[in-house]
């Protein structure tokens, strides 16, 4: 993924982790997932960061997975993305986070529990 947001570019991209597998409750293998974040201004890279499930609050759980990441908004320095925590193939539930990524090059990651999941969204 990658879209063009302003003068930056946002690119994600989310690889298994083959180091890391975590079974559902039908025994099924999966792995975890490594999310990869890069934002691009004027040609240079200003942030480049690998997520790992661990780096998110309150999930040690062995069996979640980083299900993935997305854009979100552009709040003027501040890039919002959204993550989730939860159980493999299980894309209901689990914990959602607000990362925020500045241009700067700095980045934080905190629970969101505001997510909105009404079908007009």
């Amino acid at each position: 993924f990658s879209e063009k947001v302003g003068d930056c570019t946002v690119s994600i991209a989310c690889n298994p982790d083959s180091a890391t597998v975590v079974r559902d409750a039908l025994d099924t293998p999966f792995y975890d997932n490594l999310v990869t974040v890069t934002v691009n201004r004027a040609g240079s890279e200003i942030f480049r960061h690998t997520f790992r499930k661990g780096e998110f609050p309150g999930t040690s759980d062995a069996s979640s997975i980083l299900q993935g990441m997305a854009f979100s908004e552009r709040k003027g320095n501040i890039l919002v993305f959204g993550a989730q925590v939860g159980e493999p193939g299980n894309d209901e539930g689990g914990q959602n986070f607000r990362v925020n990524v500045g241009t700067d090059g700095s980045h934080t990651i905190t629970a969101d529990f505001t997510q909105d999941t009404s079908a007009g969204e």
